[in-house]
């Protein structure tokens, strides 16, 4: 044997073994806590018109009302030639029949504007909307009608009308809602949607309508009760 040749044994040769892999431990991420520690209660986005607000708007709407009841009992007694005496003024059937349409000119007004731009001229200059209750929506054609024909028959209710209307303003003035009985029925409220004008525009706006209703006034007194045969 060849003493150069060692006599440890040969290990064989085979594939190399990679040292297992150890992966890094990612950190837990920390999840922060989103909620507030002092959440604000929700705040319903309607607030109840201020009786203010819409005494002054009726005053407004009442006296556009008044005008155009004048312009439409005038243009009656132009087209049916009538009119009437003064010392009839008590007994005569005009009367009753200019006093219906006064009463459809002031419901047909209200409940245009109320369903169509959802604020009748007077409610714009106060920032004041009428809308389905919880809601932004205007009320639709059918209940802004309702309202308006409820409103006008609690004062017709034979007896206890003035109580009712007087009972009705109560509860707009007092109740948490500023809901009259005709807001309860359909579920609609008046709310406050924006600012009203400033005092100067208001002061105008009152110095013309003023003016506005005696023109008003004139032509019922003059023309209706003097316009056709005598």
């Amino acid at each position: 044997m060849d003493p150069n040749i060692s006599s440890q044994p040969i290990q064989p040769v085979g594939p190399m073994v990679q040292p297992p892999v150890t992966q890094a431990v990612q950190p837990t991420p920390v999840v922060q806590n989103l909620t507030p520690q002092n959440p604000q209660p929700a705040v319903s986005p309607n607030i109840p018109s201020r009786a203010t607000y819409r005494l002054s708007a009726v005053l407004i709407d009442g006296g556009v009302v008044l005008g155009l009841w004048s312009a439409v009992c005038l243009l009656m007694a132009f087209i049916f030639n009538v009119h009437i005496a003064i010392k009839d003024a008590n007994t005569s059937p005009l009367i009753t029949v200019y006093s219906l349409v006064g009463g459809i000119v002031n419901v047909v007004y209200f409940s245009y504007f109320h369903a169509h731009d959802g604020a009748t001229p007077g409610k714009k200059v106060y920032g004041l909307r009428v809308v389905a209750i919880n809601t932004s929506s205007k009320l639709t054609y059918a209940k802004s009608l309702l309202r308006e024909l409820v409103k006008a028959g609690i004062g017709m209710v034979p007896i206890i009308g003035g109580l009712l209307n007087l009972a009705n303003g109560g509860l707009v003035v007092f109740s948490k809602t500023k809901q009259g009985i005709h807001d309860s029925l359909v579920k609609s409220q008046v709310i406050e949607v924006g600012k009203p004008l400033s005092l100067w525009k208001q002061l105008l706006l009152y110095l013309l309508l003023i003016s506005f209703w005696a023109v008003s006034v004139l032509i019922l007194i003059v023309f209706i009760f003097s316009i056709g045969p005598k």
